[in-house]
C-alpha cells in the first residue's frame, strides 16, 4: 500500500503509526502530485479528505489515471473523523491476486 502526502509531517505521522501498529506493507510518498509509480500499477486509489485541498486537481487526477489499472477503482470522501487521524493522505493500494 502506498500513502502519499505533500506535507512531510503527515508522511512522518503515517510512518510512525504504521510502525506502531506493526504494518510493514505501507510505503510513503512525499509529493503533491507525482507518484513515481509505474503506469497501470494500482488497483485501488482512495482520497480521504484531500480533494478540496488540491489546487491543481486536473494534474493530480491525470496522475491517478496514469497509475490506476484500467477498470479499477478510485474513491473520494470527505471524512472529518478520519482527517483527525491522517490529514491530507492519498492512499494507493496494489492488490496481489495470488495472496
Amino acid at each position: 500500500m502506498y500513502a502519499l502526502d505533500k506535507e512531510p509531517v503527515a508522511v512522518t505521522r503515517i510512518e510512525e503509526e504504521a510502525k506502531k501498529q506493526g504494518l510493514r506493507n505501507i510505503i510513503t510518498i512525499l509529493s503533491d502530485r507525482e507518484t513515481g509509480l509505474r503506469d497501470d500499477s494500482v488497483d485501488v486509489a482512495l482520497f480521504y479528505g484531500v480533494l478540496l485541498e488540491i489546487k491543481d486537481k486536473e494534474s493530480v487526477l491525470k496522475e491517478l489515471h496514469r497509475v490506476l489499472k484500467k477498470g479499477h477503482i478510485q474513491a473520494t470522501a470527505q471524512l472529518p473523523a478520519l482527517n483527525a487521524l491522517i490529514p491530507s493522505a492519498v492512499f494507493f493500494s496494489t492488490i496481489n491476486a495470488s495472496s
